[in-house]
């Protein structure tokens, strides 16, 4: 599989320190405990839609559905727009002109390197407008650079190539 989707909001306190940041980080698919029987009912389809994609060593189940994520990230927006942005981002692991940056984190979302080390660490890391590295071989050289096992997730994180699509 090339690209797959994610559809998420940044965490609060990423949102008031780094409100542009388009990475792995912040609750993924954030429909998932909304109260409302049409969010439930966006979620319970997107959950049966989910295809298993290989990654590394691991398979995680992801969206390949451009138009289901955008339907998913459409009603995420009316519904929680009021309490920060929803991103639809397009990831994969392949480089391609259309992609804005990398991130290094977990295929599914929810987990960044960026987001946890360099946004909230304050650790060095050259980074663009959506918080994301530049190209493939900086992120590898900041994964590279932090090569301790005894590092969160460190067996899970690899590097990604991010597209910000429209909502």
């Amino acid at each position: 599989m090339r690209h797959w989707y994610i559809v998420k909001r940044n965490w609060p306190q990423t949102a008031a320190s780094f409100p542009e940041y388009a990475g792995f980080g912040g609750e993924v698919w954030p429909l998932d405990e909304h109260e409302s029987v049409e969010a439930r009912q966006m979620h319970a389809s997107f959950m049966e839609s989910r295809e298993h994609v290989d990654v590394g060593d691991s398979s995680v189940s992801v969206c390949t559905n451009l138009a289901m994520a955008r339907r998913y990230a459409n009603l995420a927006e009316e519904l929680l727009g009021s309490r920060g942005r929803v991103w639809l981002l397009r990831v994969g692991l392949e480089d391609d002109d259309a992609g804005d940056g990398f991130d290094i984190g977990s295929p599914s979302g929810g987990y960044s390197v960026v987001e946890t080390e360099i946004i909230h660490g304050r650790r060095e890391g050259d980074l663009g407008d959506f918080g994301l590295f530049g190209s493939r071989k900086a992120a590898q050289e900041y994964l590279a650079a932090r090569a301790d096992p005894a590092l969160e997730d460190m067996d899970s994180a690899h590097v990604f190539q991010i597209e910000v699509l429209p909502i």
